[in-house]
């Protein structure tokens, strides 16, 4: 993956401080790998993004070996790998997969991780109005967004475009708001 502006992914290199117990010195490795784990699919306020997967695991070029800070037990090891980051931004467009549509907005799961929102707002502003579903709907009780009469229909399993304006992130949790792109 590279670094432009179409792609909310980007590749980098990621330096990480990993604090490993005296118990993991037999397979340090496996440790730090561990460690590097429980960072994926995080949002991480240091790279402005998710870190989705990583690899070429090395140890820091200043650093090769565990030390040990103050008094404490625990070997500390800086390291470095390559980082795919998902950085989404006000602006961007994306596509995602309806999985909610209620008179409130349309939700929506974008790269099958990261979700979604249209308010109503935008939907009105775009010439849609919601229809309420009846039970045994391809929707179920959803109901669906319609342009027009007879026109587009956004509903559960629908595929939609939409441009970023909101980001949010909280514990370690992102979730986008946007307006319909087309």
């Amino acid at each position: 993956m590279t670094n432009n502006e179409r792609t909310p992914f980007v590749s980098q290199t990621l330096v990480y401080l990993i604090s490993l117990p005296p118990s993991s010195l037999a397979d340090p490795k496996s440790a730090i790998i561990a460690s590097l784990h429980s960072n994926v699919l995080k949002y991480d306020p240091r790279v402005s993004g998710v870190l989705m997967s990583f690899k070429d695991i090395s140890f820091a070029k200043d650093k090769c070996v565990g030390t040990i800070l103050n008094e404490h037990s625990w070997l500390n090891f800086k390291v470095e790998c390559t980082g795919t980051i998902f950085v989404p931004k006000v602006g961007i467009a994306l596509t995602g997969t309806v999985n909610k549509c209620s008179s409130g907005h349309v939700g929506l799961l974008s790269y099958g991780f990261f979700n979604a929102s249209v308010p109503e707002s935008s939907l009105v502003k775009a010439g849609y109005t919601f229809e309420e579903g009846e039970e045994g709907d391809e929707g179920g009780e959803e109901g669906k967004w319609r342009k027009g009469e007879n026109g587009d229909c956004i509903g559960v399993g629908s595929t939609v475009n939409l441009k970023v304006t909101k980001v949010h992130h909280l514990e370690g949790v992102v979730s986008l708001e946007g307006v319909l792109a087309s």
